[in-house]
């Protein structure tokens, strides 16, 4: 069986056109058929021997970066996402072409010393999972190599912590200047983040 089509018509100085895959479409155009059953036929034995140049993948790096670009988060959502990137993401992983990243290449990933906490696991693969969700949408890669691997699970939050007295916030509140003390009994008394109650 072939691997490259001959059609006719493309235009007149060149009207006869070679199309072939690698796996994405090629084309080539001559001027006369023998010349583009001659280039189809030496596609054909390219491809089939693995000889075949096919054209330069796409890398990590620069699809994630173009996806958070794209990304359509808020600042603070997508200042997150760089993070994980510039710190564990890119530097590991950024050379590698999109399309020979593979699920043991993100595991070994994943068991990096420098990704030492489950926290930091759990954020690097859910930023690995949502660019590379959208790099199936958009064709780059057939399937997320990412997709299902098992990571520890999150520990629940210590279930002894006793909350301070209203005599030790009197305490901590005599160490804090005034811009802060509002915060803090905002934090206490409605349970709000620190970003919160400063906003």
């Amino acid at each position: 069986m072939r691997a490259h089509k001959i059609v006719s018509g493309a235009s007149k100085a060149k009207p006869w056109t070679v199309r072939y895959f690698t796996p994405t479409q090629h084309e080539k155009s001559f001027a006369l058929k023998r010349d583009a059953v001659a280039y189809g036929v030496a596609m054909d034995t390219r491809i089939r021997s693995g000889e075949f140049d096919r054209p330069e993948s796409e890398t990590v790096g620069v699809y994630a970066q173009r996806w958070l670009s794209q990304h359509p988060g808020k600042p603070g959502t997508k200042a997150g996402i760089r993070g994980n990137l510039k710190n564990h993401i890119l530097p590991l992983l950024g050379e590698v072409p999109l399309t020979d990243l593979t699920r043991e290449m993100i595991k070994d990933f994943l068991a990096n010393p420098d990704i030492d906490t489950t926290s930091k696991r759990w954020q690097a693969i859910a930023c690995l999972n949502s660019f590379l969700n959208e790099a199936v949408r958009d064709g780059k890669i057939p399937v997320n190599p990412a997709l299902d691997i098992k990571l520890p699970k999150k520990r629940a939050a210590c279930p002894d912590f006793i909350p301070p007295t209203y005599a030790q916030l009197l305490v901590i509140e005599s160490y804090l200047s005034d811009e802060f003390k509002l915060a803090l009994w905002l934090q206490y008394g409605l349970g709000l983040r620190i970003g919160e109650a400063l906003e």
